[in-house]
Protein backbone atom coordinates (compact mmCIF):
# COMPACT_ATOMS: atom_id res chain seq x y z
CA UNK A 1 0.00 0.00 0.00
CA UNK A 2 2.84 2.48 0.71
CA UNK A 3 4.27 1.82 -2.92
CA UNK A 4 1.23 2.62 -3.95
CA UNK A 5 0.95 6.06 -2.11
CA UNK A 6 -2.34 4.97 -0.50
CA UNK A 7 -1.02 5.88 2.73
CA UNK A 8 0.21 9.46 1.77
CA UNK A 9 -1.52 10.67 5.34
CA UNK A 10 1.59 8.22 7.04
CA UNK A 11 3.87 9.81 4.76
CA UNK A 12 2.98 13.73 5.74
CA UNK A 13 3.72 12.26 9.30
CA UNK A 14 6.97 11.11 8.70
CA UNK A 15 6.50 7.22 9.22
CA UNK A 16 8.89 5.44 7.04
CA UNK A 17 7.46 2.43 5.02
CA UNK A 18 8.85 -0.33 6.99
CA UNK A 19 7.12 1.40 9.96
CA UNK A 20 3.59 1.66 7.80
CA UNK A 21 4.64 -1.92 6.32
CA UNK A 22 4.66 -3.25 10.20
CA UNK A 23 1.33 -1.38 11.01
CA UNK A 24 -0.33 -2.64 8.07
CA UNK A 25 0.51 -6.33 8.97
CA UNK A 26 -0.55 -6.05 12.16
CA UNK A 27 -3.83 -4.71 11.68
CA UNK A 28 -4.73 -7.27 8.79
CA UNK A 29 -3.59 -9.99 11.54
CA UNK A 30 -6.21 -8.37 14.01
CA UNK A 31 -8.97 -8.18 11.45
CA UNK A 32 -8.09 -11.61 9.37
CA UNK A 33 -8.44 -13.14 13.41
CA UNK A 34 -11.79 -10.54 14.10
CA UNK A 35 -13.72 -12.57 10.90
CA UNK A 36 -12.72 -16.03 12.41
CA UNK A 37 -13.94 -15.72 15.89
CA UNK A 38 -17.26 -14.16 13.95
CA UNK A 39 -17.26 -17.16 11.22
CA UNK A 40 -16.81 -19.74 14.47
CA UNK A 41 -20.39 -18.23 15.46
CA UNK A 42 -22.26 -17.22 12.36
CA UNK A 43 -23.36 -19.73 9.47
CA UNK A 44 -21.73 -18.10 6.23
CA UNK A 45 -21.67 -18.49 2.17
CA UNK A 46 -18.34 -18.97 0.70
CA UNK A 47 -17.44 -17.47 -2.30
CA UNK A 48 -14.75 -18.69 -4.29
CA UNK A 49 -13.30 -17.54 -7.89
CA UNK A 50 -10.13 -17.27 -9.49
CA UNK A 51 -8.43 -15.46 -12.27
CA UNK A 52 -5.07 -14.63 -14.01
CA UNK A 53 -3.84 -11.10 -13.46
CA UNK A 54 -0.66 -9.49 -14.85
CA UNK A 55 0.47 -13.05 -15.81
CA UNK A 56 -0.40 -14.53 -11.91
CA UNK A 57 -2.64 -16.87 -11.20
CA UNK A 58 -5.30 -16.06 -8.27
CA UNK A 59 -7.96 -17.21 -6.12
CA UNK A 60 -9.99 -15.12 -3.97
CA UNK A 61 -12.53 -16.19 -1.49
CA UNK A 62 -15.08 -14.19 0.32
CA UNK A 63 -17.52 -14.89 3.04
CA UNK A 64 -21.20 -13.76 3.39
CA UNK A 65 -22.68 -14.02 6.98
CA UNK A 66 -25.97 -12.60 8.69
CA UNK A 67 -24.57 -10.03 11.71
CA UNK A 68 -26.91 -8.32 14.94
CA UNK A 69 -25.97 -5.42 16.86
CA UNK A 70 -27.79 -3.85 19.44
CA UNK A 71 -28.38 -0.05 19.46
CA UNK A 72 -30.88 1.96 21.86
CA UNK A 73 -33.66 4.24 20.80
CA UNK A 74 -32.71 7.65 23.21
CA UNK A 75 -35.78 7.75 24.40
CA UNK A 76 -39.00 5.55 24.56
CA UNK A 77 -41.76 4.60 26.82
CA UNK A 78 -41.22 6.36 30.47
CA UNK A 79 -37.98 7.77 29.35
CA UNK A 80 -35.67 5.07 28.87
CA UNK A 81 -33.81 4.05 26.22
CA UNK A 82 -35.23 1.16 23.80
CA UNK A 83 -32.74 -1.16 23.31
CA UNK A 84 -33.09 -2.72 19.04
CA UNK A 85 -31.03 -5.37 17.31
CA UNK A 86 -30.66 -4.86 13.87
CA UNK A 87 -29.16 -7.23 11.28
CA UNK A 88 -27.64 -6.76 8.41
CA UNK A 89 -25.23 -8.69 5.73
CA UNK A 90 -21.37 -8.34 5.91
CA UNK A 91 -19.23 -9.45 3.56
CA UNK A 92 -15.55 -9.90 3.83
CA UNK A 93 -12.52 -11.01 1.70
CA UNK A 94 -11.69 -13.55 3.62
CA UNK A 95 -8.36 -14.87 1.71
CA UNK A 96 -6.10 -14.80 -1.17
CA UNK A 97 -4.13 -17.13 -2.86
CA UNK A 98 -1.15 -16.79 -4.89
CA UNK A 99 -1.47 -19.87 -7.23
CA UNK A 100 1.79 -21.11 -8.43
CA UNK A 101 0.56 -24.28 -9.96
CA UNK A 102 -2.13 -24.26 -12.26
CA UNK A 103 -6.27 -23.86 -11.12
CA UNK A 104 -6.97 -27.04 -11.23
CA UNK A 105 -9.79 -28.32 -8.48
CA UNK A 106 -7.45 -30.00 -5.81
CA UNK A 107 -5.40 -26.52 -6.11
CA UNK A 108 -8.20 -24.48 -5.41
CA UNK A 109 -9.22 -26.81 -2.55
CA UNK A 110 -5.59 -26.43 -0.98
CA UNK A 111 -6.11 -23.23 -0.96
CA UNK A 112 -9.39 -22.66 0.65
CA UNK A 113 -8.31 -25.40 2.95
CA UNK A 114 -5.48 -23.56 4.03
CA UNK A 115 -6.99 -19.84 4.05
CA UNK A 116 -10.53 -20.61 5.77
CA UNK A 117 -11.14 -24.27 6.70
CA UNK A 118 -7.72 -24.82 8.19
CA UNK A 119 -8.43 -21.87 10.92
CA UNK A 120 -10.95 -23.31 13.26
CA UNK A 121 -12.78 -26.84 13.30
CA UNK A 122 -15.99 -24.42 14.24
CA UNK A 123 -15.67 -22.43 11.19
CA UNK A 124 -15.75 -25.71 8.59
CA UNK A 125 -19.28 -26.80 10.59
CA UNK A 126 -20.47 -23.64 9.91
CA UNK A 127 -20.72 -23.18 6.02
CA UNK A 128 -24.08 -23.69 4.63
CA UNK A 129 -23.36 -22.11 0.90
CA UNK A 130 -20.96 -22.65 -1.55
CA UNK A 131 -21.10 -20.08 -4.58
CA UNK A 132 -18.89 -19.68 -7.88
CA UNK A 133 -18.92 -18.59 -11.75
CA UNK A 134 -19.88 -22.63 -12.81
CA UNK A 135 -16.17 -22.95 -13.67
CA UNK A 136 -15.20 -26.44 -14.41
CA UNK A 137 -12.51 -26.29 -12.04
CA UNK A 138 -15.02 -24.73 -9.44
CA UNK A 139 -17.93 -27.52 -10.34
CA UNK A 140 -17.09 -30.42 -12.96
CA UNK A 141 -18.26 -34.01 -12.10
CA UNK A 142 -14.74 -35.26 -12.21
CA UNK A 143 -12.81 -33.29 -9.83
CA UNK A 144 -14.59 -29.60 -9.33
Amino acid sequence: MSLQKKLNFFSEFHFNSEEISKLTNEFGKFLSEKTQKELEFSKFSLMVDNATITGTNVCGMKVRYLRSSEEKLPFGYNGQPIPITKSYYQNKVIGVKYLQESSTAPVLFQAVNEKVFNQSEGIKKNLIDYIHDRGSNLSGSEEG
